[in-house]
């Protein structure tokens, strides 16, 4: 299953409700009937899933609220609490609250997390168009941008044990990270997405579900940050990785990509035999996006190749099948594609930007005639995957963006195959 929360059209309507895409009756839900504390309605935020639960963090909406902002300051080497209310000008307002959807209950509840660090009071400011990622029963949250329009490039970390009704919001624990070596500059609309370790690789995109990837993300864990808009407007075309050492964070610059972007998507995705290499290694998967610069709307696919280090170029066409095919000492290997499977009719343009992405497992079904849900772009698809003993396959699966033109609401469905 994959679920949809808020998003916001180009006519300024933000929205507030949950809908469900079920892959075994493949069609989209009206919208839920949710119980409890719920979020306002907002766009920019970041939603994630983790056991059964979907964690929604920040973002903007109308609705005016007064949020504690927790800054730095070099000067004094200390967290200063600020209390004011972060609001643009035109009255849109940046969140840094945190709500969780129980999906078996379908409630919401107000996550009023602590600080790790006792006597400290450390929270991530208000921010949209951040990213956020979950490595084991933690969530990782980087960069995006403040009401005023200040990027950030900060590092936080947000504990997320397992909801003990006795003990209630103590098991929420905000920590500040302060990773060593060159930190990228702050930015806003980049991608992020987390890899197993190297030696979990062949098991873990190899027929495991998602959660087992998870659960496989704790010490030693790697992140991928990509591109996304920089200061003065600048769309960047670099590529970071940030891995867990132990106790520490260290980042490094990799390879950049073939294209300078923001607002993009982006996964893993599992080759057999990945692009440059002949072992099973996973891809980063990018999709879209948008260069303010030049005005560009892609369409394209680039694929990192994590092993490798490595990036390729790939369009996506009206046969909606790349080959990705290499030859090997003058032999041929065998054949591999990343292949769109969507009805052709439900699919208007490739090219897209500020949509959103999730790596699901179903069973191999046909995604022909599917219902879509109304217009939302800038919204958040969080999964959560099946446990059955069927034979699964992971897609990609992305929904709705913007063109220059229109707001989008269908979805496409990729994945790799022989």
């Amino acid at each position: 299953e994959a679920y949809l929360f808020g998003g916001c059209s180009r006519m300024g309507v933000i929205h507030a409700g949950v809908r469900r895409y079920d892959m075994t009756s493949n069609c989209w839900s009206e919208p839920l009937v949710c119980s409890g504390s719920s979020p306002t309605p907002r766009f920019g935020h970041t939603a994630i899933a983790h056991e059964q639960y979907l964690y929604i963090f920040g973002g903007q909406g109308f609705h005016p609220t007064s949020n504690i902002r927790h800054e730095h300051n070099d000067n004094i080497g200390k967290h200063e609490c600020h209390a004011k209310q972060e609001a643009h000008s035109d009255g849109i307002y940046c969140y840094n609250d945190l709500y969780v959807l129980d999906t078996l209950s379908m409630s919401w509840s107000k996550v009023n997390a602590t600080a790790a660090t006792a006597g400290c009071i450390q929270f991530p400011a208000p921010r949209h168009s951040h990213t956020s990622v979950v490595i084991d029963n933690k969530m990782v949250l980087f960069g995006g941008a403040s009401s005023d329009g200040t990027l950030l490039n900060d590092l936080w970390e947000l504990s997320l044990r397992s909801i003990d009704k006795n003990h209630g919001n103590n098991f929420y624990l905000w920590k500040r990270l302060n990773p060593v070596c060159d930190i990228p500059p702050p930015r806003e609309m980049h991608s992020m997405n987390v890899l197993p370790q190297q030696n979990d690789y062949d098991d873990a995109y190899d027929g495991v579900n998602m959660d087992t990837i998870r659960k496989k993300c704790s010490m030693n864990s790697r992140l991928y940050v990509t591109g996304g808009r920089g200061r003065n407007g600048d769309i960047l075309q670099d590529h970071w990785e940030l891995q867990q050492k132990f106790d520490k964070w260290v980042w490094k610059e990799l390879p950049s990509p073939p294209s300078r972007r923001c607002s993009h998507s982006s996964s893993f995705i599992s080759l057999q035999k990945c692009l440059a290499t002949s072992t099973s290694s996973p891809c980063l998967f990018i999709f879209g996006g948008w260069d303010a610069q030049s005005g560009t709307i892609f369409s394209d696919i680039m694929l990192y190749d994590i092993g490798a280090a490595t990036w390729k170029n790939i369009a996506v066409n009206s046969t909606a099948e790349t080959d990705l095919t290499k030859s090997r000492n003058n032999q041929n290997e065998s054949t591999e594609k990343i292949k769109l499977i969507t009805h052709a009719s439900s699919v208007t343009t490739y090219g897209r930007f500020a949509h959103s992405c999730c790596t699901i497992e179903s069973n191999q079904i046909n995604l022909n005639d599917v219902e879509h849900s109304e217009d939302c772009h800038v919204s958040n698809l969080g999964s959560l995957g099946h446990h059955n003993k069927l034979k699964k396959e992971t897609l990609v699966l992305i929904h709705g963006g913007v063109t220059v033109e229109n707001d989008l609401n269908d979805l496409l469905a990729f994945k790799s195959c022989r």
